[in-house]
């Protein structure tokens, strides 16, 4: 793919591409601002005993980090959780409660981590203590109820051994007290230091008994598959879900220009339109006599594309000019030039083609006659607001009979039957316009049976009617599409006329293109050129079209037409045909 092509459709399809990222990023902004706050708690659980132990086994420790990692995945089992659910009474299920707590083991020490997120603070703290204590009541890491007894009894004959030590020892200090008083003598500190030493013997083996009792507690306590909660989830702050703002827009963004890109790309890949002269000239071989631009809006009326609505230097102008220039030269001034304008396909413009070139050989000298000859559809007499009550159907349908200049001089009693009837249809037929040197022939009245205009052999005739009577130059002849009906290459060849082929930019594929060309070699009539309409500026290849022009300029060809002598003969005094020949044709 061409570097130009890419930049082609680069400008073409700037605005998806901004559209695509305005999207992306507005989607995103607008689901962030209604996104809410979620908290997160989080509650620490310790694998194993040994943190009481004063010397605690290294084995026992990477015991419980491996431990830790087998609880991870027992904390979302569904015992756990509908035990989370039961005891806090949460209005949900298991499924929705699971991507809610997350548990993790962080770092090699037999620690446990349990998150959970949830949209109201409190709740985020209360699921993961619950989390916590319903993973220790369902792991097999629970005392039994014989060691738990064993345990109890301990702590209570612990805590009576400390209070028969504690009243001991308040004792002794009193029997110290009274040796001091009691002096030397000796009878009564005798009796005092026998007591004492009783004390002494109490208290030595009450210490003894709670160290036993504190033992047998500690070796039940001390268990390597034991769990324990070393800090509760108190508070939960708070933060928004998925990445940031910013970093949120942007990838979204990113994201819509991409997908943009590809979808202009896989267009374009199917896309065989003609959208530029260039690919005009590939796809048919034939020159580009004209590159028309956009005229208007979509949708204005036929007579807002008319041509003098836009100023005479204005490119639109200046392209018709040119394909005036390509069309007419100096040698077919002095011809009987016929011209057909055609396109592949209905709504491709060649109606406003056809009347704006027929506008820009009037304004440029040329007398011109354009002639509606769609009679399924025809444009015409829509884009010049004409009345369509008498058109080229009712002239068809007679044979004009043979008159010349001189006849139409005479007065018309001196005229024959034929001549006067001849006039006289072309009185009622041919339409003047509000622009100097162009008349009209609309296409008459169209009904459900209307004939096709290459099914009469009197349009031969006609054509010389026009040129030597009403004294034209050139005549436009507007024909039905050429792949839905056969007309273009049938008129062509009955008047001897050059056949232009009239695309539409983007819209016109290559195959139907081809097979227009196709369908008049066929016939035996060759296509001059193309014209390529309504292209935008972007499609335009500039300078591409410069060697088909020929080396005159079209404000040379006024000078031309009045010199020539041809012409002259052709026409009154003052460039006009004769007001007696077609009473309604007269210049306004």
């Amino acid at each position: 793919m061409e570097v130009s092509h890419l930049i082609r459709l680069f400008r073409k399809w700037f605005w998806l591409i901004i559209l695509a990222a305005a999207v992306g990023a507005g989607i995103t902004i607008l689901t962030s601002v209604n996104r809410t706050f979620t908290y997160q708690a989080q509650t620490k659980v310790l694998i194993g005993g040994f943190i009481g132990s004063s010397n605690p086994n290294r084995g026992e420790i990477e015991t419980g980090a491996v431990l830790a990692e087998t609880y991870v995945e027992i904390v979302n089992t569904p015992l756990v959780l509908q035990g989370v659910i039961d005891t806090l009474g949460l209005d949900m299920t298991v499924s929705e409660l699971k991507p809610l707590v997350l548990a993790g083991k962080p770092g090699d020490p037999p620690i446990l981590v349990i998150q959970a997120f949830y949209n109201d603070p409190e709740t985020a703290i209360r699921i993961a203590n619950e989390a916590a204590r319903q993973l220790i009541l369902n792991s097999p890491t629970n005392l039994t109820p014989a060691q738990q007894a064993q345990i109890d009894l301990s702590d209570e004959q612990i805590n009576a051994l400390n209070e028969q030590v504690q009243d001991a020892r308040l004792e002794l200090e009193a029997i110290d007290e009274r040796m001091n008083a009691a002096g030397e003598s000796t009878a009564q500190n005798s009796a005092l230091a026998q007591q004492r030493r009783a004390l002494i013997d109490q208290i030595n083996q009450a210490t003894t008994n709670i160290a036993q009792f504190s033992a047998i507690k500690a070796g039940v306590e001390q268990q390597t598959n034991r769990m324990e909660i070393i800090e509760e989830a108190t508070e939960a702050p708070f933060f928004r879900t998925g990445p940031g703002l910013l970093e949120s827009t942007v990838l979204s963004a990113l994201t819509g220009v991409v997908l943009a890109i590809v979808g202009i790309l896989a267009i374009d890949y199917v896309d065989n339109s003609i959208k530029t002269s260039k690919d005009a000239t590939a796809t048919l071989s034939l020159p580009v006599l004209g590159t028309i631009p956009t005229l208007g809006k979509r949708g204005d009326p036929y007579p807002k594309k008319l041509l003098t609505n836009w100023s005479s230097r204005s490119a639109v102008a200046e392209s018709y000019r040119t394909l005036q220039t390509n069309l007419i030269s100096p040698a077919d001034l002095g011809e009987d030039k016929a011209l057909v304008i055609t396109s592949p396909n209905e709504g491709e413009g060649k109606s406003v083609t056809a009347a704006n070139l027929a506008v820009t050989m009037a304004l440029n000298g040329l007398q011109v006659l354009l002639v509606d000859a769609d009679l399924v559809q025809p444009r015409i007499h829509e884009i010049f607001q004409l009345d369509n009550e008498y058109g080229i159907k009712n002239l068809i349908s007679m044979t004009p009979s043979e008159i010349d200049s001189e006849d139409t001089l005479k007065p018309a009693t001196q005229m024959d039957a034929g001549a006067q009837k001849t006039l006289n249809m072309l009185n009622m037929c041919v339409k003047t316009t509000h622009i100097e040197n162009l008349r009209v022939i609309t296409s008459g009245p169209i009904t459900e049976t209307s004939t096709h205009l290459s099914e009469y052999s009197t349009l031969q005739g006609w054509i010389e009617v026009f040129h030597h009577v009403l004294g034209v130059d050139v005549v436009l002849f507007d024909t039905p599409p050429c792949l839905v009906m056969s007309d273009a290459s049938i008129v062509a060849s009955m008047v001897h006329a050059d056949c232009v082929l009239v695309v539409q930019s983007g819209r016109t594929r290559s195959d139907a293109a081809v097979r227009a060309k196709t369908q008049f070699a066929h016939t035996g009539v060759e296509l001059v050129g193309v014209v390529l309409n309504r292209v935008k500026a972007y499609d335009v290849d500039h300078g591409y079209n410069s060697g088909y022009v020929k080396n005159y300029q079209p404000a040379d060809m006024r000078e031309m037409l009045i010199n020539m002598p041809y012409n002259a003969e052709r026409r009154s005094a003052n460039g006009t045909v004769p007001e007696r020949t077609l009473k309604n044709t007269s210049d306004e």
